[in-house]
């Protein structure tokens, strides 16, 4: 799957980079982000009955499997950390239940969804969104995404690269707020509209 200069690659089962068309790309962020999200021992439905133990058997390796194999996804094998250790730690979401890889899972997940809007942008944005004149729509819907995604340090600037010169006209424009953090992303307004996705410059968000 491709979003203009940028490829993005899927780890098969042995791990290794695998270039894929951006169906199957998207079928299988679909399905790992939805592996994840109803993982009850990475997002509990009942935080009361999570204690720091529970945590700790996370961290140890006794996790439900599900999902598929992220590209940037943090690295396995045996885990350093001990129950008496964890203790003394925190981490996002620690009082709540949420074990210790949580703010990296919601990281990895927010890239892939990056990802796909990114190539949504450069490969369909004249058809369908264009043609249909629904552009609005997606364009509304990404500008509350990155909002998001920069005011809780969930995407890098590395991630955003396929959607800089976008995201910097709309920042000229005052699309996003401006005294959000997508704003500390800003680069000068190129003229140059090969680094922009196809018609997108032409339109802002409703």
């Amino acid at each position: 799957m491709s979003a203009g200069s940028h490829t993005y690659t899927w780890l098969n089962n042995d791990r290794q980079p695998t270039k894929l068309p951006a169906i199957q790309y998207i079928t299988l962020v679909q399905k790992w982000v939805t592996g994840k999200i109803q993982d009850p021992s990475i997002f509990p439905t009942d935080t009361r009955s999570i204690s720091e133990e529970g945590a700790a058997k996370f961290v140890l390796g006794e996790r439900s499997a599900g999902g598929g194999v992220l590209s940037q996804a943090v690295s396995g094998g045996a885990s350093t950390h001990s129950s008496s250790s964890l203790s003394s730690q925190t981490w996002v979401g620690k009082s709540s239940g949420f074990p210790p890889e949580f703010e990296q899972v919601c990281k990895n997940i927010t890239r892939q969804m990056f990802r796909v809007y990114a190539h949504l942008y450069w490969n369909h944005y004249r058809a369908p969104f264009y043609d249909l004149s629904i552009e609005k729509y997606l364009n509304s819907v990404f500008t509350l995404f990155v909002t998001m995604a920069r005011e809780y340090d969930l995407l890098s600037p590395k991630d955003i690269e396929p959607m800089q010169g976008l995201i910097d006209l709309w920042i000229a424009q005052k699309v996003f707020p401006q005294d959000s953090k997508v704003v500390n992303f800003s680069h000068p307004v190129s003229t140059n509209t090969a680094s922009l996705p196809s018609q997108a410059s032409t339109v802002s968000p409703s």
